[in-house]
């Protein structure tokens, strides 16, 4: 049974090859079990102006892309076959390159002084950027917890604060960055900033395909204003990716980038934000090298592992986090974007994020055509295949996961209107003795050493904070094989094994902030019954919806494919992550396309051939 269940493995893949055309689970029927439509088939329209007309001739059902010109709302607003679904989906940075590179390229990197970095708060001109670029569509953001969030409006008079502290005040601004320099050993010649002779170059990464070309092309002039000399990158996001986020920072190539972030959900407690933002090198390599002050990377941590004692003592670390990552400012927050996306009025039952709006996880798996059941829909997304299609260390670009998130159901879910998990395929009941306290795990309870590669008995004395049971709708894979225990416990090794450093498969650049807590808190899992288990952490949260989240466990892929992955990773032939791909001199793994197809296919073989079945199973 598990050589034949290893043999179709191939059928998965070749299945993740095609599914830019995605099957829904049932047929069109009265009742219809799982989605209301036949098949989603996406697209890439990158052009806004297309994308309206084909939803207003009825060629395209809903364009996962807000629309951004003010020509676009007008057509929208107009078109009587057009509704707009209202959200708060983006915004827009600047991310800083904060390496010294003076040993490395002989070049001086004023944004390696934190005291320029944050005086550069004071010289952005946020209600200009909402007001004169973006056309109203926007709202001026100073902190890493946007305006409109919850954890915003929880410490609102904190947050104005702050807004107040860091209002636009270039001759401020001027005055700090000026001093900052000078001290550094800069001079400023005819109104030019020089270094040991050489001019000081700001190379300006500026991203293309939308309003971030003219946010970029506006503050490249103020910087030349200052006296740098300022060298204008363009880009689309295949090349930012490439050089600000996979490449070596110390090399100099860029030092500012107009970054952009999307939102998937809302979140009632943001506990990963600063430490996200500001330590994590899955947020590029360039934290592989830089470390933020002591204090800021010690609270983000104890923030992202809810170490605090009450919601008093959180949102006491929520606004000095707030200041702290203010003053680190290797990423400069500018707007926070309104984001309506356009749908076709027929096309209907769109369950929206309040934040996210269609890019919400339930946007097509409850939309529906109007006045019947079944259909094809035909969904626009801006870019294509801009990063790896693999779950583990690849789908790092939203236009990516708009597809991928479609291909597998998480476990738990965050809400779209309260920001609070509920279960997709894991109904789940929380006990917790948190924060204080501890519960006995029990002594036949089971916990992977990556060393060995073996499950075992945590054996006696051993507690935890909390305790998840999770019920499993487990269901069938693409491939028409069911889903097991097996399944889920294949993956909870897997998630250790990245997180081992002498594992043949470990990938310090795949290890997200979620993956890094679980590793850490992980106590125990105890089987129940065929679909249903308990899984200690050492984890606590305010609100019990968190704590499940943080304990799922639920899979996204069948363990015959990651076995499949797994061999090739093993084998440095290919790479989960981007970064450890450089490193290697390998393919970043791609389940979808390219020349990691072959690779894995030669894997699915070799492993199908001995009837292989792994140790973690």
């Amino acid at each position: 049974m598990r050589g034949k269940i290893l043999a179709i493995a191939v059928v998965t893949i070749l299945l993740l090859q095609i599914f830019i055309t995605i099957p829904a689970i049932a047929a069109a029927q009265e009742v219809p079990y799982g989605p209301y439509l036949d098949k989603v088939i996406f697209m890439e329209v990158a052009e806004e102006e297309k994308a309206l007309k084909m939803i207003d001739a009825g060629e395209m059902h809903i364009w996962l892309w807000d629309i951004g010109t003010k020509e676009g709302r007008e057509f929208a607003e107009k078109s009587p076959n057009i509704e707009l679904i209202p959200a708060y989906a983006g915004m827009y940075d600047f991310f800083l390159n904060p390496i010294d590179t003076r040993e490395t390229t002989g070049e001086f990197n004023p944004f390696c002084l934190r005291e320029v970095r944050e005086a550069l708060n004071y010289y952005i001109n946020r209600e200009f950027i909402v007001k004169e670029i973006m056309g109203g569509f926007g709202v001026p953001q100073w902190t890493v917890y946007p305006p409109m969030f919850p954890d915003y409006v929880r410490n609102y008079v904190e947050m104005k604060q702050l807004e107040d502290k860091y209002a636009y005040n270039p001759d401020l601004a001027k005055d700090i960055i000026f001093n900052a320099l000078r001290k550094a050993g800069c001079e400023c010649i005819g109104g030019k900033w020089y270094y040991e002779g050489k001019p000081v170059v700001i190379r300006f990464f500026i991203r293309t395909e939308d309003v971030r070309k003219q946010i970029g092309d506006y503050f490249a002039s103020e910087l030349e204003k200052l006296g740098f000399t300022v060298e204008r990158i363009y880009g689309p996001a295949i090349k930012a990716w490439k050089m600000v986020y996979a490449g070596d920072p110390r090399r100099g190539e860029w030092h500012i980038y107009t970054e952009g972030w999307a939102f998937g959900a809302i979140s009632a407690y943001d506990d990963e934000s600063p430490y996200y933002m500001y330590c994590s090198p899955w947020t590029g390599t360039v934290f592989e090298y830089y470390k933020p002050a002591p204090e800021l990377e010690e609270l983000a941590t104890k923030l992202l592992k809810c170490e605090y004692k009450s919601l008093e003592e959180r949102n006491e670390w929520v606004v000095k986090l707030t200041k702290l990552c203010l003053e680190d400012s290797t990423r400069i927050w500018v707007v926070l974007e309104k984001t309506p996306f356009p749908r076709h009025k027929d096309f209907v039952n769109v369950a929206y994020d309040l934040i996210a709006g269609a890019w919400s996880l339930f946007t097509l798996r409850t939309a529906k055509f109007a006045g019947k059941i079944g259909g094809e829909a035909k969904v626009g997304n801006r870019i294509m295949f801009v990063s790896a299609y693999n779950p583990i260390g690849g789908e790092k670009w939203l236009y990516d996961i708009l597809v991928t998130q479609y291909v597998w159901d998480p476990g738990v879910y965050p809400h779209p209107h309260t920001g609070l998990y509920i279960p997709v395929r894991a109904k789940f009941e929380v006990k917790t003795a948190g924060p204080d306290g501890k519960l006995p795990v029990p002594e036949d309870a089971l916990i992977f050493d990556p060393k060995t590669r073996s499950w075992r008995k945590v054996g006696p004395g051993i507690n935890a904070t909390s305790a998840v049971t999770f019920t499993f709708i487990m269901g069938q894979w693409h491939h028409g094989i069911n889903i097991t225990i097996a399944d889920i416990m294949f993956g909870i090794a897997h998630t250790l094994r990245l997180c081992y450093p002498e594992d043949p498969i470990y990938d310090q650049y795949a290890v997200t902030p979620s993956v890094e807590l679980f590793n850490a808190t992980f106590k125990g899992i105890k089987i129940l019954e065929p679909n249903k288990v308990t899984i200690y952490i050492d984890y606590w949260h305010a609100d019990p919806t968190f704590i499940a989240s943080r304990a799922s466990v639920w899979p996204v892929l069948p363990w015959e494919v990651l076995a499949i992955m797994d061999a090739a990773v093993e084998n440095r032939e290919l790479a989960f992550s981007d970064s450890m791909a450089e490193t290697w001199g390998v393919e970043w793994l791609d389940l979808t396309k390219g020349p990691s197809i072959p690779i894995l296919e030669k894997y699915y073989k070799e492993l199908a051939a001995k009837n292989y079945i792994p140790p973690e199973i």
